[in-house]
């Protein structure tokens, strides 16, 4: 591959096309798209690799921050393993001002397969690192996606780059969304591209797309899954649960999400995303585990009765109970309640994102029966 400059969009055409680059530099005003061309970056070099990769995480940000020589150091030091590396070092920012001659010396002499990848907000073009990536190096500009066609244009308003960038992460996901669609989402859930990709992600979970056969999104699905809903709980996200509204679920878990949860008993909200998912599961698997007893008690015929001696039930909520156990049968709960011990081990050791860990189980387990 021979050294480049491009545009977050055009990345994906750029990868791939001959050997791989020592240094990559990924910079701009977009921190959802620095975060998805690191990514994309990082997936490239490990395609297809036999001997296997070694990842090492450094950050800018750090005190005291690492050096250029530092990471260079590392990267070149063969793995245990005897693989090469890829470093990725976040918040760059001050590591490539600072690392000219350290970056220039790497780029000149590497030659053991290893890989870095910084990310950075400002690349400063007259610094001598810029000078050293332009010579045998990728750039990749992640610049602001603008959600409204130039002021002398007299394009459409859905002629911009959120709409387009949106279009096509729909089309990734499954769904087949129309022009007034795409500005319909825009419209109701900002430009800020995070914040369009999780419900799209909502979207597509909802719908049960996937790529090779895309689903159509209609207003009443969207209606159904995007919007704004500030007050919800997780004894709410629960009970939805229970009574299968897997739409209302998807909502609630959103909110959660994004404003936090709280811990019985402790001050502040848990904003953490993998804490958030934690919880929720394991209210959910309470929630459910409740539902299974008290199916058990009905089925062995000791009715309101038996909930409020057997499951010491409050007299006053045990018909309801009643109600929503008979709705459910036994051999469904044990499959939730063994799909929610799955997903909270996979959470806990940090298999997946947390967020998309949660939503998928929450189709799992409230999957319609066919």
């Amino acid at each position: 591959m021979t050294p480049f400059e491009c545009d977050f969009l055009e990345l994906d055409a750029r990868l791939g096309k001959g050997p791989p680059l020592p240094v990559y530099v990924v910079c701009g005003e977009e921190p959802f798209l620095r975060d998805r061309a690191v990514g994309g970056i990082v997936r490239s070099l490990s395609s297809g690799d036999d001997s296997g990769y070694s990842r090492v995480a450094f950050d800018g940000g750090d005190e005291p921050a690492p050096s250029m020589s530092a990471i260079v150091a590392d990267v070149l030091t063969p793995s245990l393993f005897g693989g090469p590396k890829i470093a990725v070092v976040k918040r760059a920012d001050s590591v490539l001002d600072d690392g000219g001659d350290a970056l220039e010396e790497y780029v000149e002499s590497q030659a053991g397969g290893a890989h870095i990848v910084l990310e950075a907000g400002k690349f400063d073009r007259r610094r001598k690192a810029a000078k050293a990536v332009k010579s045998a190096g990728g750039i990749v500009n992640c610049r602001k996606l603008y959600d409204q066609p130039p002021p002398w244009s007299t394009a459409e308003r859905w002629d911009n780059d959120v709409a387009r960038w949106t279009a096509k992460e729909a089309q990734a996901a499954g769904l087949s969304m129309t022009r007034q669609m795409v500005q319909r989402l825009i419209d109701r859930v900002g430009p800020g591209l995070r914040s369009l990709f999780e419900e799209l992600e909502k979207l597509s979970i909802y719908l049960r797309a996937s790529a090779g056969s895309p689903v159509e999104v209609t207003e009443s699905a969207m209606d159904a899954v995007v919007g704004e809903y500030n007050e919800y709980g997780v004894f709410k996200l629960a009970d939805s649960v229970v009574r299968g509204d897997f739409a209302e679920a998807l909502r609630i878990s959103s909110a959660l999400f994004s404003q936090g949860v709280s811990r019985p008993g402790e001050a502040g909200m848990v904003q953490d995303e993998g804490a958030i998912a934690v919880i929720l599961t394991d209210r959910i698997f309470a929630r459910v585990r409740e539902i299974l007893e008290a199916k058990s008690v009905l089925d062995a015929g000791l009715g309101v009765d038996g909930l409020v001696e057997k499951l010491k039930k409050n007299r006053v909520f045990a018909p309801q109970l009643a109600s929503e156990a008979g709705r459910h049968e036994v051999p469904r709960l044990a499959g939730s309640l063994r799909a929610l011990v799955a997903a909270d081990f996979a959470l806990k050791t940090g298999q997946g994102r947390p967020r998309t860990v949660f939503e998928t189980l929450l189709a799992e387990i409230m999957r319609p029966d066919d």
